[in-house]
């Protein structure tokens, strides 16, 4: 609609525009009127409508409205309106973080929630792909995921069978994992079963579906973690990251090691560094940085909550059997590293 009205191909919309797209939708329109609603959805005060301001203006004339009233229709001309109205929703999210905000201020995340719990299955299935993309955002837009107690529909659904879903929905809780900040992961866990859910997919025959469920639990570990640092600990991790980049080098570890009384040569802080590393990154985080410490005698954080869900979900076994059997010629050394890689982060976690 936007490009069918951007009669100049400018990427806004003048007031012209606008009014012509209004009349178009069976709004008379004055051009005061027009003005008027230019200067409401504006946000810029450029004088003309972006589209991401023109999807405001689309929401409030009732565009989510329209995507529920669809989903409580049964009829085939309704299903095939939704599914379009959803893919459409889904294309926007992927378009970037500013265009999935402005879905989200219109009300859109309300109803692509509502959409898990479709019986129609495509609907469902581009529900949460919008989903999986808002989730690939930013870590306010993974929060307003947690408002709108997206994750425990999605991970209720898992156990259920559905492969296409299944598949979807371990890429949504996944990028979730990548773009949310611990706070926010361990009130999702929290509240929903993502760890369990996670925990049954790494036996996916699906070797690169696995590797994702396996992100994503390593990644709920090191937010685990990263919250019950103890303050001593985080004190002293904050004063030896020099450069204030959350993360501790070769050099900034080997400082604080050499004023712990340990006098080690480079040589010695690399090998220290590769044993604590558990992502590789060549850094120290401070979930990392926490495990050495406790080694070195430092007061043990609380219990990190992942471990203790990936303990009931009876994740070491899980895991273990993967480790063993592989699968595919392909994968099997590559996700083995993963699987190793979780189960180091996992011990440290209870040895804590």
């Amino acid at each position: 609609i936007f490009n069918r009205y951007d009669a100049n191909g400018s990427g806004a919309l003048s007031r012209s525009e606008v009014r012509r797209a209004l009349n178009d939708l069976g709004l008379d329109t004055s051009r005061t009127e027009a003005d008027a609603v230019l200067r409401q959805f504006d946000a810029d005060r450029s004088g003309t409508l972006s589209p991401t301001e023109f999807l405001r203006l689309a929401a409030r004339l009732g565009f989510p409205p329209a995507v529920t009233a669809s989903a409580a229709g049964g009829s085939r001309d309704g299903a095939g309106m939704l599914t379009s109205a959803v893919r459409a929703i889904s294309s926007i999210c992927a378009c970037g973080n500013a265009l999935a905000q402005a879905v989200i201020d219109c009300g859109g995340l309300q109803a692509l929630v509502k959409l898990i719990d479709c019986p129609l299955a495509d609907a469902r299935k581009e529900a949460l792909l919008a989903l999986s993309n808002v989730a690939a955002g930013s870590p306010e837009q993974v929060a307003a995921m947690l408002s709108a107690d997206a994750f425990a529909p999605i991970a209720k659904r898992m156990g259920e069978g559905m492969r296409d879903f299944n598949k979807e929905a371990v890429w949504t809780i996944a990028n979730a994992t990548v773009s949310g900040d611990a706070e926010t992961l361990l009130a999702i866990a929290g509240k929903s079963r993502i760890v369990a859910a996670l925990v049954e997919m790494v036996t996916d025959p699906d070797v690169k579906l696995a590797e994702v469920a396996l992100e994503g639990l390593h990644n709920l570990l090191k937010a685990g973690a990263s919250s019950n640092i103890h303050p001593s600990v985080r004190r002293a991790f904050e004063r030896y990251d020099a450069n204030k980049s959350g993360k501790l080098s070769r050099s900034e570890l080997r400082r604080a090691l050499i004023d712990l009384g340990l006098d080690l040569s480079r040589q010695q802080a690399t090998a220290i560094l590769r044993q604590y590393d558990s992502d590789g990154d060549g850094t120290l985080s401070p979930s990392e940085f926490a495990t050495l410490a406790v080694r070195l005698g430092a007061p043990r954080s609380g219990a990190n909550p992942i471990v203790t869900q990936m303990r009931d979900a009876g994740a070491e076994r899980i895991l273990r059997t993967v480790e063993v059997t592989g699968r595919g010629d392909d994968g099997v050394n590559l996700l083995s590293e993963k699987v190793a890689r979780v189960l180091d982060t996992y011990h440290a976690g209870l040895a804590s």
